[in-house]
């Protein structure tokens, strides 16, 4: 599964009708080269989805907060996903994103999947709620026990697919003390719009390496983690969480204009 908004920058040619061609290369595998063997005889079932947005500056975004296999009967957990929710939209409301939000129990595995393959479970839960929508499908953990969160994609499907949601970890945004206090909630709600961020099409900033960026022009280029952490550290979709002198993270909620002119074009933002 794999999805392309276009045009997804704001400097992007705009598409006013006409006929597009889209190549692709269905893979079998990776040579040692690093190029791909195509797969023969493979079929891609392409699905456009198409929005009549007029104002690209500003819209609302749905938004399924799912919680799967009983996560929701924990009342700490509840709470802590409302109240992060709340700062969620507030991030986004900087970049003219007003959020609608739904609450629903879902069926499912507590240990969500990992998202980079996708897994049957999303394309249940997410073709169980109204769709064009970012589903931010809530467990206690996420396999392997390290994320705070995963993203379906860059940007993310938006009908019903086997990547179709943003995974949370309630047990690694809890942090040690398995509590949330106003640092934990925090946390949670950066996680929240950094993943929806991703779904929505942003990349991050850098990446950990510091030599790879975005594509947007008005995110900086930087040099090292000293440098990279300073510069573009407070932005929301920095690739990690950062501490500042005294130990405490710092807040991540920064959003360029073209970041907000990418998460805009998000066919579910209307």
């Amino acid at each position: 599964v794999t999805s392309v908004s276009t045009p997804s920058r704001d400097f992007d040619t705009p598409v006013n009708g006409g006929t597009f061609t889209i190549a692709t290369t269905v893979a079998s595998g990776v040579n040692d080269d690093g190029s791909f063997s195509p797969a023969v005889g493979e079929s891609v079932v392409f699905t456009t989805v198409s929005s009549r947005d007029k104002d690209l500056s500003s819209g609302i975004l749905p938004v399924n907060l799912i919680y799967v296999g009983g996560t929701g009967a924990n009342a700490e957990y509840r709470a802590a996903v409302q109240a992060a929710t709340t700062r969620f939209a507030e991030i986004y409301r900087k970049i003219g994103i007003e959020i609608q939000a739904t609450e629903v129990d879902l069926d499912g595995p507590a240990i969500l999947p990992l998202l980079n393959v996708g897994d049957p479970v999303y394309l249940n839960l997410s073709a169980a709620v109204a769709y064009p929508a970012l589903n931010v499908c809530i467990g206690y953990d996420i396999q392997e026990g390290i994320l705070l969160g995963e993203a379906g994609g860059i940007p993310g499907a938006p009908i019903p697919t086997v990547k179709s949601c943003v995974a949370v970890s309630m047990l690694t945004n809890a942090g040690p003390t398995g509590t949330f206090d106003a640092s934990t909630l925090e946390l949670l709600a950066e996680t929240l719009a950094h993943e929806g961020g991703h779904y929505l099409g942003l990349f991050h900033v850098v990446e950990s390496s510091y030599v790879t960026f975005d594509t947007l022009t008005d995110t900086v280029v930087c040099s090292g983690s000293a440098d990279c952490e300073a510069n573009l550290g407070a932005n929301l979709m920095f690739p990690y969480p950062v501490r500042d002198g005294a130990g405490a993270y710092i807040t991540q909620d920064g959003l360029t204009a073209q970041q907000g002119g990418v998460m805009n074009r998000y066919v579910a933002v209307s």
